[in-house]
């Protein structure tokens, strides 16, 4: 069999552009890397994150759509950490958990205990099939792995073996037909402030693997997200500047309130003028 493959190049006019779960921040099929230093909150923001998703809500400055199942596989933070973050933000956002897991449209993955890894830069481990057979019997459309450095076994710093896990992970992301969220750490250049727009740790495979790429950073204003390479958008999302509250959550800060960023890729209406 060849190892490549021919595209018919004919009915051009019937394709479709890129699907995004939110666009263009979380393309479907796809990995998207979150990064940023410890401390800035990401690990809160990523649940907040599976939270809206799962409940059709609002995310940040992005509108809300349908309910979608949603699978956290932490490998850093225990369940019990992981469940009181989850009762403080669902406060907040007035979301019962309790109905989201009967319908079971949110699935917590604790990995802690045991070997949590997922690759080792040679070939997959039996975690990452168990979480692609849990995934695909709740129909997840979110996977969000936390992190990068606890379920990868290989030297993060040799280009062939990150690219081997990040197209592991993007088979995975291809297979479910779900966005794929894997958080990683930011290069020592970063962490002191002065990391440019290279702000992850370890080879350029995770970077150039990935189609989305966001950094989550605290400045003396708050906190910023922003987008750093967006693939199958026209342009990346605009910064969105961010307040986190005594309870974890995070809110919009009051210059950004009237500046609604959701689009869509696939079956989505795009403002062209925003973008």
């Amino acid at each position: 069999m060849s190892a490549v493959e021919l595209v018919d190049l004919a009915g051009l006019e019937r394709a479709e552009p890129p699907a995004h779960l939110i666009y263009p921040i979380l393309p479907s099929g796809e990995v998207t890397l979150l990064s940023g230093h410890g401390g800035t909150g990401k690990s809160w923001l990523t649940l907040q994150l599976a939270l809206s998703v799962a409940a059709g809500r609002k995310f940040l400055a992005w509108a809300a759509q349908s309910p979608q199942p949603t699978l956290i596989y932490s490998a850093e933070d225990a369940a019990g950490t992981l469940r009181w973050r989850i009762r403080c933000i669902a406060r907040d956002m007035g979301i019962d958990v309790d109905q989201l897991a009967r319908d079971e449209l949110l699935t917590l993955v604790d990995a802690t205990e045991k070997n949590p890894i997922l690759h080792d830069g040679v070939e997959s481990a039996d975690n990452l099939e168990s979480l692609r057979v849990i995934a695909k019997e709740r129909g997840a459309k979110l996977v969000i792995i936390d992190n990068s450095s606890e379920v990868y076994d290989g030297e993060e710093k040799d280009r062939a073996r990150v690219r081997a896990a990040m197209r592991a992970f993007r088979g995975l992301a291809r297979d479910l037909d779900a966005a794929v969220l894997l958080l990683g750490h930011v290069n020592r250049l970063s962490a002191s402030g002065s990391g440019g727009s290279e702000n992850y740790s370890g080879s350029t495979a995770w970077h150039n693997s990935a189609r989305s790429r966001l950094f989550l950073s605290r400045t003396n204003d708050g906190v910023v997200l922003r987008q750093e390479k967006a693939t199958h958008a026209a342009t990346p999302a605009p910064d969105v500047r961010l307040s986190q509250r005594k309870d974890g959550a995070f809110r919009l800060l009051p210059a950004q309130l009237e500046r609604p960023l959701a689009r869509k890729g696939a079956g989505q209406e795009v403002d062209d003028e925003t973008w």
